[in-house]
């Protein structure tokens, strides 16, 4: 029986299907060992917490709950506190310093820009796991 204490699950959010399948395909060929979950924007993704979490992948630019909001209650909001040391790379097409500064202010743990470079993405996920 699989030890269900173990943080072995990617979070990726994203409201653009294709991009989270072209996530999700190169989490499965890059870091094998683990599972994927997906959410279409920060309020899915949000709903989808677990402690089985080891990272949440998250697009900035989404309908309802964006990118910077989805990390802003993650660290903040009391409901989500159990997830507050939750790794949250995010993805953005919205490559300014400003918006920069902003993913540091809501706790961002590394921003990658899209259209995004696999070796980058690969090293962004390893960094934050460790290997």
């Amino acid at each position: 029986m699989a030890n269900r204490n173990v943080r072995d699950t990617i979070l990726v959010i994203d409201d653009e299907p294709e991009t989270r399948r072209s996530i999700i395909r190169f989490l499965a060929t890059r870091f094998v060992e683990y599972e994927t979950i997906e959410a279409a924007d920060g309020d899915e993704g949000l709903a989808q917490l677990s402690d089985r979490l080891a990272l949440a992948i998250c697009d900035v630019n989404m309908p309802n709950t964006d990118g910077f909001e989805f990390c802003r209650k993650l660290r903040a909001d009391p409901t989500y506190e159990r997830y507050a040391q939750l790794p949250v790379v995010l993805l953005t097409s919205r490559d300014t310093e400003d918006d920069y500064l902003r993913g540091l202010d809501v706790g961002t743990t590394l921003y990658v820009t899209k259209p995004f470079d696999t070796e980058l993405l690969q090293r962004a996920v390893s960094t934050v796991l460790g290997e």
